[in-house]
């Protein structure tokens, strides 16, 4: 594992400790400890999370919150054993209801493009597994064409001179997305996909922005491909290079 690997590793920490277990994480901590540079990045990292846990911590919920959920609750007295049968019965029927309720609160989205959206920001949050690394991006989009998936060599703005990472491609309702991960001040997670393959796509030329899951999500296309770009960096920082 080099430097960079260990920076796009190391940016899916979790402040409170509970990844150092994983194996790979393991790894970039240990070249942590051996290089000044990448030790200043990690808790430069780390402290900002923690920032954003802390003020995450000190929201609460409603006084009485507890109670009133307590208070709608009924207690049922347990039938006969002789009744089992019927149990069983009312049991099969709470699995379809409770089926029911849990597909009505499945998220739901009032255009496809804001479904992949979510999708490539529940993605970026979460720890990301690369096929093929390097720092070229011209070598990420050839391997990546080799993959029949969707590849760009020059990427908005100043993306296009950060080194890369590397890069994937994953299956997204039947279409095939590509995601390139560069190495900036952070890490830049930019996904992919034919123009053609999502519809209600934003009117707007210029780039969108959103605040989705403590990530900027920046979304641009061009005459090909739709764009999206999850980042930790702000929303500030993004505009003076995109």
């Amino acid at each position: 594992m080099d430097k960079k690997e260990a920076k796009f590793v190391l940016s899916a920490y979790r402040p409170n400790g509970k990844d150092a277990g994983d194996s790979q994480i393991s790894a970039a901590l240990e070249l942590v400890n051996c290089d000044p540079d990448l030790k200043k990045w990690f808790e430069s990292e780390v402290k900002q999370d923690q920032m954003i846990t802390d003020k995450l911590k000190e929201l609460r919920p409603p006084s009485g919150l507890r109670t009133q959920i307590l208070a709608g609750m009924k207690v049922v007295e347990s039938p006969p054993w002789w009744r089992r049968s019927s149990i069983m019965a009312l049991a099969a029927s709470l699995i379809v209801v409770f089926g029911l309720i849990f597909s009505w609160n499945r998220p739901s989205y009032d255009s496809e493009f804001a479904e992949f959206r979510a999708s490539a920001v529940s993605y970026a949050a979460g720890f990301i597994s690369l096929d093929y690394f390097a720092d070229d991006l011209s070598t990420l989009a050839g391997w990546l064409k080799e993959k029949d998936a969707p590849a760009v060599t020059d990427l908005a703005g100043k993306l296009e001179s950060m080194p890369g990472i590397g890069c994937r491609t994953m299956s997204w309702h039947g279409k095939t997305i590509s995601l390139i991960c560069l190495q900036g001040d952070t890490v830049y997670h930019v996904f992919m996909v034919d123009r053609d393959e999502v519809s209600d796509l934003p009117e707007s030329d210029e780039p969108q922005f959103w605040e989705m899951k403590r990530r900027t999500v920046v979304s641009w296309k061009d005459s090909e491909r739709v764009y999206i770009m999850v980042t930790k960096a702000s929303a500030d920082e993004v505009r003076t290079f995109l």
